[in-house]
């Protein structure tokens, strides 16, 4: 949870003489990989720890990425995570929830102004696509409180939903292999904006959450 506290100093009057803010990360701790609460069955992929990645400009060393609590590559490419099913049936699944925080990526590290640098997001299960948007920059600024508390600058990204159910879920469930649900985010080689990818773990960018998805029963 992520929380604010703000503080004001006013005369008798209600005039406003001091005003000042302080952010709280309350966590008991980087979130599991695996989790079922209730009839929901919770996956995470932490940023560094993908699986596959190819970028036409190049990426990070893990350590940095772990770091950070972030991966990021240029160009165009991909970064793929497995999340193992443990013989969770998910054909049987009523529906699947995918969510990750995710930007372009520019090596610079203005604060968010006009100068935007958008890029092209594409979200893969299995090799079905669930999710293209066009991310609109890389934005630095106050927002980015996680980056800020981790000692970085104030970088994050935007909310990407997707959501799986019907066709769509028994396509991705027919080409599940060694038991496992790949997701894919990518920049696609052949996108008009190919701004890179940047994708934010639980404690880094702007929302506590690292690339998520909740299979629902």
């Amino acid at each position: 949870m992520l929380c604010l506290l703000r503080l004001t100093a006013r005369t008798k009057d209600g005039t406003t003489i001091a005003e000042n803010f302080v952010h709280f990360f309350v966590s008991p701790g980087y979130p599991p990989e695996r989790e079922e609460i209730g009839r929901n069955l919770i996956l995470r992929g932490a940023p560094a720890e993908w699986a596959r990645a190819e970028w036409s400009g190049g990426t990070v060393d893990r350590q940095r990425e772990r770091a950070e609590d972030a991966c990021y590559g240029l160009g165009h490419g991909y970064f793929e995570w497995n999340l193992p099913l443990d013989g969770a049936p998910i054909a049987k699944a009523r529906r699947l929830r995918l969510l990750c925080e995710a930007s372009s990526h520019r090596v610079d590290t203005p604060q968010t102004d006009e100068d935007t640098f958008p890029t092209t997001l594409q979200m893969f299960l299995n090799d079905v696509r669930v999710y293209e948007g066009v991310l609109r920059n890389h934005p630095h600024d106050s927002q980015g409180v996680l980056s800020y508390l981790r000692g970085n600058h104030g970088a994050y990204g935007y909310p990407a939903y997707a959501t799986a159910e019907n066709d769509l879920l028994q396509e991705i469930a027919k080409k599940v292999t060694d038991n496992t649900l790949r997701l894919r985010c990518a920049v696609p080689a052949e996108a008009l904006a190919q701004g890179g990818l940047t994708v934010y773990g639980a404690e880094c960018g702007r929302l506590p959450v690292c690339p998520t998805l909740i299979v629902e029963w």
